[in-house]
């Protein structure tokens, strides 16, 4: 069985690195048109990959493949 999930996100946010003062920037996008979509392989096959997406209309914000 294949898992495909897709949910609207209200607020995502990211740390964008460290300052030199030690302290973390932070993106915050809110827009109706964000998305978390889960995607996996059939369970039947070991180590099947996941692959979790935030996308906001056509463009990928982050991928994540496991």
């Amino acid at each position: 069985m294949a898992a495909d999930m897709c949910v609207a996100v209200a607020k995502y946010s990211h740390a964008t690195g460290v300052k030199t003062d030690n302290t973390i920037p932070w993106t915050h996008v809110v827009a109706s048109n964000v998305f978390l979509v889960l995607k996996g392989e059939d369970t039947h096959i070991q180590n099947g990959q996941l692959v979790l997406q935030v996308v906001q209309g056509n463009a990928v914000l982050v991928r994540i493949n496991r």
